[in-house]
């Protein structure tokens, strides 16, 4: 039959300690570089934000100018019309 040995060594201990300095290492420089990455994307939809904000005005004052051309081309066609 098996039996466990619980003593602990201080190779153990080393190899533990080990272990979860390196887990934390890796965790903490993922952790940085997804960091970074998320920053680089914060930056570029910051950018396509402030052009789509710009094309709207732009597409709001065709549209006013789109309106009023509707408006005197019914004036021209009632003009014709009546006359």
């Amino acid at each position: 039959m098996f039996q466990f040995d619980w003593t602990i060594s201080l190779g153990t201990v080393v190899a533990t300690v080990g272990i979860v300095a390196g887990t934390w290492a890796s965790v903490s420089r993922l952790y940085g570089l997804l960091d970074k990455r998320l920053a680089v994307f914060e930056k570029v939809l910051d950018h396509h934000a402030g052009i789509l904000m710009g094309h709207a005005g732009r597409m709001e004052k065709q549209e006013a100018t789109i309106l009023k051309l509707v408006g005197d081309m019914q004036r021209v066609i009632g003009r014709l019309e009546a006359g």
